[in-house]
């Protein structure tokens, strides 16, 4: 289950739940490499740069995936 906060979009979620995941030695060019994403597309998500559904709608099933994973082992 995804929650969000009021006037928050699922983009802000994703963006939050992925710093979780991107950070020291393990980087967003290691994290487009390992689930085969576009890094420039990557990194215009990151920044809130627009980019295309496709990705989106790639990246969220990757970052839905990890939230999972996170919270059952909660």
């Amino acid at each position: 289950m995804i929650s969000l906060s009021k006037d928050e979009q699922l983009t802000d979620w994703m963006r939050r739940e992925l710093k979780k995941t991107i950070q020291g030695r393990y980087r967003i060019i290691n994290f487009a490499e390992d689930h085969n994403l576009c890094l420039s597309q990557m990194y215009r998500f990151m920044r809130s740069d627009s980019v295309n559904q496709e990705f989106i709608n790639q990246l969220f099933s990757i970052v839905y995936d990890i939230h999972s994973d996170n919270q059952s082992g909660v």
